[in-house]
């Protein structure tokens, strides 16, 4: 979109190199990939010299602006747009391997929650499903734990996705949100939302005690594994279910 005040094309196209640029930046941000390269695009040349150039010689509008794209892309390459046309139509092979490393690398779904009545027989699908994901099928089957995590990953994802934005780009979550009150916190290994505060303090209990995970209770993944929990405990009551309820991926 075009500012108010009419702006020469150039500037106009370093806008949209800007927009770019912080687009690149946000995926790199809210991506689980391993990004090799990334490559810009711009069909401007004068914009292309302004972000080889040094600041000291333009005016603000322009300075500012490349100063902010210069930093953003930093490890990123730029090129012409002209030759884009050019590399697609021969088949360029740095576009090809992207675009095939974007496929391959896509996580996999989870399976129907629908076709299961327990929580192991969830699990165990989940540990096939994975491992046909992977790139050698030859290799072991994946670990049930992981099988766990990535079902608790997908049922925050589907609850909490506002909420895991914002902490993976180091914000707070929404005063409107649900999980406002229990200061949730990103697990730097798991990836998942635990619970946060003061409970840090203690010494006496494990990690998983005092940052349990949380799950949404209204999800099916939340509805077997309380069932599971059920038949273990020999259903102890209607208490047990709730957003926060603690749950250490490997114990089902």
């Amino acid at each position: 979109m075009a500012p108010k005040r009419q702006q020469s094309m150039p500037r106009l196209e370093l806008c949209a190199a800007l927009t770019g640029a912080q687009l690149s930046s946000l995926l790199h941000k809210e991506l689980t990939l391993c990004i090799a390269q990334t490559f810009l695009w711009t069909d401007c040349t004068t914009v292309l010299t302004w972000l080889t150039s040094q600041l000291c010689r333009f005016k603000v509008f322009v300075g500012t602006r490349v100063s902010e794209i210069q930093e953003l892309t930093a490890s990123h390459t730029w090129r012409d747009q002209h030759s884009f046309a050019v590399h697609r139509m021969n088949g360029h092979p740095v576009l090809a391997s992207q675009s095939q490393r974007t496929v391959t690398s896509s996580p996999p779904k989870i399976p129907d929650l629908t076709r299961f009545s327990s929580w192991r027989e969830l699990v165990k699908a989940t540990q096939q499903s994975l491992h046909g994901a992977a790139a050698d099928p030859a290799s072991p089957l994946c670990d049930l734990r992981d099988a766990e995590v990535h079902l608790l990953k997908t049922s925050q994802t589907d609850c909490f996705s506002e909420e895991i934005r914002c902490l993976r780009t180091g914000k707070p979550v929404p005063p409107s949100s649900r999980l406002s009150t229990l200061a949730p916190e990103l697990d730097p290994t798991l990836g998942l939302i635990r619970v946060g505060g003061r409970l840090r303090r203690l010494d006496s209990s494990s990690p998983t005690d005092i940052h349990p995970i949380l799950m949404d209770p209204r999800h099916a993944v939340t509805t077997l594994l309380i069932k599971e929990m059920d038949a273990q405990l020999h259903r102890p009551g209607p208490d047990r279910a709730g957003v926060g309820n603690s749950f250490s991926p490997g114990a089902a």
